[in-house]
C-alpha cells in the first residue's frame, strides 16, 4: 500500500512533526529552520557555519539567510576563534539561549505524544533502525567525525606537551607560572606531588564554575574533569622522565624558564587549534565572563594575578618565604600568550591543511551564490591621497552606494563598542608586536576575541552584508582582502607622491608642511601593520589588486581607468 510505504510514511512524519513544532514555536517568532539550528548551538555552541550545515543538513546558501536573520533578532552573534581571521563560528546570545531551551522543551514534549502507548523497547528498537537508515544518506558524518577525533588527538598531544613545561619551570625553582603557581607552592610544602595538586585545584575550578553557571553548566563541562586528571599524571610523568635536570646558576634557571615559556606557548595554540576543551583555569574565567558579562581580557589578568598573590601568601604562611612566585612568574605571564598568539598569526595555514571539514562557509556562501552578484569596488588608499573623495565622486558616477564611516556606524551596534572607540581602532595598528602582548590573554580562550579583533570581525561581517546587498564602493577596512574570493569584485589601491599627499592635507586639515608630513608617515604606517596583521600581505603589493593608481595624474583620469577596468571585472 502506498500510505505504508517507507517515502510516504518519513514524508508524512516529517511534515506533521514540523507543523506540530512551528505551533507551538509560533508565539516566540521562529521561522522554518531556526529551531533546528538553534537546538544544534546549545549543544555545539561555537560551531562554524560549515559544520551547522552539515549538522542540520541545509544548504549554505539557505543557512547564511537564516543565520543573518537571527543575527537580527539577537539570537546569534559571528565571532573568530583561534587566531583565524579568515574563518567565523556561531554563538547563541543570552536570548538565543533562551529560545534554544523553550526548543528543547518542545521537542521533549512532542517526542513524549509521539511515543506515548509505545514501549521502551520498542522504542530503542526503532531509533537505532532508524539511524542506520538516516546513516545511508549522510555518509558525510563519518567524515565530521573522523576530524573530531583527529582534533582530540592534536587536544591530547597539546595536553601532554604542556605537561612538559612543568619540568622546566620546577627545575628553575621560585620561577612558577601564573595558573600552576598554587599548586606548585602546596607542592613544596605538603606530601604530596605537583601533578596531584594540580588535580586537587583545577577540581576546585571546577566546582566553582558549577556554582557560577547553574544551568548553564552543560555536560561538556564535565569533560575537563578527565582531562585535569590526565594532564597531573602527565605532569608527574614528566617530572620522573626529565628528573636528571637540576640547573643552579641564575642564567641556567633563566634558559629552562624561557624553554617552559615556549612549551607552553605552543600548548596554548594547539590547544586552540584543536577547540574542543579547555582547561579548567581558562574555562573558570569563562564562566565569569558568561555570567556577569565582564570584559574576558581585564578577568583573565585580574585571574592570573589573583592566583599570584594567593600563591605568595600561601609561601609565606606555610614555608616564612616568597617560594614559588618570583620575577619568572612575571615573565611568564607576558610571554606565553604573545608566544601563542603569534604561532597563531604564522601558522594559520595549519589548521585548514588538518581539518578540511572545517572550512569557512565563507568560500561556500560565495560559491553557492555567484550569479547576479552586485558589483563591488574595493578601494585601498594611502592617507592623503584623496580615496575618500575619489571613492564617493566614483559611486556617484556609477549610481552605486558608497560606504566609508557608515561602516563604524553598523559595526558599533554588533560590538557593543562606541562609535569613536572604534573610529580610532579599526584602521589603525600601532604596534602589532605590542598588540599581541597587550592582549595576550586573549590566547587561552579565543571565543572571547580582543576588543580590536572584534572590531574587525565585526566590520568584516557589515562588508560582507553590504557586499551581498547592491552595487556598491567600500573605503579601506581591508575590504579588498575580505571580499577577495568574491566574484565582480573590483580591487583598487590608491597612491600619490609624498609631496602631493603632503599639500592635500595641508589643505584639508589645515596642518603645517611638518605636520603634514609627520601625519602622513604615521597613518600610512598604522594602516600598513593593520592589513599586514590581519591579512599577512604587504599593504599596496601590486599583485593584489586590479588596479594601483596615482592620485596626482588628476580626479579625471583616476576615475576613467576605473570605470574602463570594471567593464573587464562585471
Amino acid at each position: 500500500m502506498y500510505e505504508s510505504s517507507y517515502h510516504y510514511l518519513l514524508m508524512s512524519n516529517h511534515l506533521g512533526f514540523q507543523k506540530k513544532v512551528m505551533a507551538i514555536l509560533k508565539p516566540l517568532g521562529l521561522s522554518t529552520g531556526q529551531p533546528k539550528v538553534l537546538d544544534h548551538l546549545r549543544y555545539h555552541n561555537g560551531a562554524s557555519q560549515k559544520d551547522i550545515a552539515h549538522a542540520c543538513h541545509i544548504e549554505p546558501a539557505s543557512l547564511t539567510s537564516i543565520l543573518n536573520r537571527m543575527e537580527k533578532q539577537n539570537m546569534i552573534e559571528r565571532k573568530i576563534l583561534n587566531g583565524n581571521r579568515r574563518s567565523y563560528h556561531i554563538f547563541l546570545t543570552d536570548y538565543g539561549m533562551e529560545q534554544s531551551e523553550s526548543i528543547e522543551k518542545a521537542f521533549l514534549t512532542l517526542e513524549h505524544e509521539v511515543f506515548s502507548g509505545i514501549s521502551n523497547t520498542e522504542k530503542e528498537q526503532f531509533l537505532k533502525t532508524f539511524e542506520k537508515l538516516i546513516s545511508k544518506y549522510y555518509k558525510r558524518r563519518s567524515k565530521l567525525h573522523h576530524g573530531k577525533l583527529k582534533r582530540y588527538i592534536i587536544f591530547f598531544y597539546w595536553t601532554y606537551i604542556n605537561s612538559l613545561r612543568s619540568c622546566p619551570d620546577h627545575k628553575s625553582k621560585s620561577w612558577y607560572i601564573t595558573n600552576s603557581s598554587i599548586p606548585y607552592v602546596l607542592s613544596l610544602n605538603f606530601p604530596f606531588t605537583l601533578g596531584n595538586f594540580t588535580i586537587f585545584f583545577s577540581l576546585f575550578l571546577i566546582f566553582l564554575q558549577l556554582l557560577i553557571l547553574r544551568k548553564n553548566f552543560k555536560l561538556e563541562h564535565f569533560l575537563q574533569i578527565p582531562i585535569s586528571v590526565l594532564f597531573g599524571y602527565f605532569i608527574d610523568w614528566s617530572m620522573i622522565l626529565l628528573g636528571f635536570v637540576n640547573p643552579h646558576l641564575y642564567l641556567m634557571k633563566l634558559i629552562y624558564l624561557l624553554i617552559g615559556c615556549l612549551i607552553l606557548g605552543f600548548g596554548v595554540y594547539t590547544e586552540v587549534l584543536a577547540n574542543v576543551a579547555m582547561l579548567p583555569g581558562e574555562s573558570f574565567v569563562r564562566a565569569i565572563v558568561m555570567t556577569w558579562h565582564t570584559e574576558f581580557g581585564v578577568t583573565k589578568i585580574c585571574f592570573d594575578v589573583s592566583m599570584t598573590v594567593i600563591a605568595g601568601v600561601l609561601s609565606f604562611v606555610f614555608a616564612g618565604k616568597l617560594d614559588g612566585v618570583r620575577e619568572g612568574t612575571i615573565i611568564a605571564a607576558l610571554l606565553v600568550g604573545f608566544i601563542a598568539r603569534l604561532l597563531g598569526r604564522f601558522l594559520s595555514f595549519v589548521e585548514p591543511m588538518l581539518f578540511t571539514e572545517s572550512q569557512t562557509a565563507e568560500n561556500s556562501e560565495v560559491s553557492a551564490d555567484s550569479t547576479n552578484t552586485p558589483t563591488v569596488i574595493a578601494i585601498a588608499r594611502e592617507y592623503g591621497s584623496g580615496g575618500h573623495d575619489l571613492g564617493e565622486a566614483l559611486a556617484k558616477r556609477l549610481g552605486f552606494d558608497f560606504y566609508d564611516n557608515e561602516i563604524i556606524q553598523m559595526a558599533a551596534g554588533s560590538t557593543g563598542y562606541d562609535p569613536e572607540f572604534i573610529k580610532n581602532n579599526d584602521e589603525q595598528m600601532r604596534s602589532s608586536l605590542l598588540y599581541d602582548l597587550v592582549n595576550q590573554a586573549y590566547s587561552h580562550a579565543p571565543q572571547n576575541p580582543a576588543p580590536k579583533d572584534n572590531i574587525f570581525a565585526a566590520e568584516s561581517k557589515v562588508i560582507l552584508d553590504l557586499a551581498s546587498k547592491g552595487n556598491c564602493v567600500v573605503i579601506g577596512r581591508c575590504a579588498d582582502y575580505i571580499l577577495r574570493n568574491r566574484p565582480h569584485c573590483m580591487r583598487i589601491f590608491l597612491h600619490a607622491p609624498a609631496e602631493y599627499r603632503v599639500k592635500r592635507i595641508m589643505r584639508t586639515e589645515n596642518l603645517s608642511h611638518d605636520a603634514a608630513l609627520t601625519k602622513a608617515i604615521e597613518m600610512n604606517r598604522k594602516r600598513s601593520d593593520n592589513y599586514h596583521y590581519y591579512t599577512h600581505q604587504p599593504w599596496g603589493l601590486s599583485r593584489n589588486y586590479h588596479l594601483t593608481l596615482d592620485t596626482s595624474l588628476g580626479d579625471d583620469f583616476v576615475l576613467d581607468s576605473i570605470c574602463k577596468g570594471l567593464k573587464h571585472i562585471q
